[in-house]
């Protein structure tokens, strides 16, 4: 979770998907594609809704790169969604790997089968990467094949209403009000707001 690899992101602060672990080491070197990140919802009952009309939505924005290396086109991001009746993970969105773009909105709409107590949903991303890639030691270049998702939703509001962002929102750090300093000691501020 960061605000520093996104370029123009929706709202601030998003989700990176990258090559590294949880400690900062590449996952596995291989030409071949294969999942590095994984960001797992909770489980959720969506039992409540099995057998209404009503349609489930999941919508998130999705950027390549961003402010890193781009995923080469035998890379991709992908969603899957749990069935815990069936104990198994469905692959229902992928999309191969793309140059720097702006966010991109996808909204899939939950197959109802799935309306059951525990499901949850997944973002992954397969990475691929050579020797080459890493030649100054492990990590050294570890930032491959980005992918940013901001705005994750998942509720029943029609399709419209997630196409659409009401939402007021900063989207960089705020800068700081102290012109040339970031922080300054509170004795500081606490002589001045006397003076």
């Amino acid at each position: 979770i960061n605000a520093t690899f996104p370029v123009e992101p929706v709202t601030y602060g998003v989700a990176t998907l990258d090559a590294l672990d949880s400690k900062g080491n590449v996952y596995k070197v291989d030409n071949d594609p294969a999942i590095c990140d994984r960001l797992t919802s909770r489980p959720i009952d969506l039992s409540p809704w099995f057998g209404l009309s009503d349609t489930i939505y999941l919508s998130f924005f999705y950027q390549a790169q961003g402010n890193g290396e781009e995923p080469e086109t035998n890379d991709s991001l992908i969603v899957e969604l749990f069935s815990p009746k069936d104990t198994s993970w469905i692959n229902l969105w992928s999309t191969p790997g793309i140059p720097l773009s702006s966010f991109k909105q996808q909204i899939i709409a939950i197959p109802n089968t799935l309306y059951q107590d525990g499901f949850r949903f997944r973002f992954s991303n397969y990475v691929s990467m050579s020797v080459n890639d890493t030649r100054f030691g492990e990590g050294a270049l570890g930032n491959l094949d980005l992918w940013n998702l901001d705005y994750i939703r998942l509720n029943n509001e029609p399709y419209e209403e997630h196409e659409q962002l009401n939402d007021i929102s900063i989207i960089y750090p705020l800068q700081s009000s102290f012109r040339d300093y970031q922080s300054i000691p509170w004795d500081h501020v606490d002589t001045a707001a006397f003076n």
